[in-house]
């Protein structure tokens, strides 16, 4: 299965279906399942945003928001040019994602969780899970 490796906050937010879109500054082709891997780094402008929109969750960050694991299976379902889409979005979507001009929205749908987090070494880009 295709996998990406997305740093905290934004993984466990697409893992619980708050994130609707990640946003990237390439496109791919690829279309179909794909596991949320959260990198074993917070990025500092995803904490930013976590305070301001789920102040009691940073206390408990490192229990509710694993680093290194697989925390959910979607789909990607469309990529799309972010001045396509960009107008559509509500306050919190555009918050929680890159949208300058240039970059892509990768649309995910029916997010899953595992039974429990999968420990799991990231990588760049789209790679491969071998469950």
């Amino acid at each position: 299965m295709k996998a990406i490796t997305i740093r905290q906050p934004w993984a466990t937010l697409i893992a619980d279906g708050v994130k609707l879109f990640e946003t990237r500054s390439w496109k791919t082709n690829y279309r179909g399942r794909l596991a949320i891997h959260s990198a074993k780094k917070w990025d500092r402008y995803g904490q930013q945003a976590l305070e301001a929109f789920y102040p009691k969750l940073i206390e408990y960050r490192t229990k509710a928001m694993p680093c290194g694991y697989i925390l959910a299976i979607t789909t990607l379902v469309d990529v799309v040019p972010v001045e396509k889409i960009r107008y559509k979005l509500t306050p919190l979507q555009l918050h929680i994602g890159h949208y300058d001009n240039g970059w892509y929205a990768w649309k995910l749908e029916d997010v899953e969780w595992p039974t429990f987090p999968i420990p799991v070494t990231g990588k760049l880009g789209l790679w491969e899970w071998n469950r």
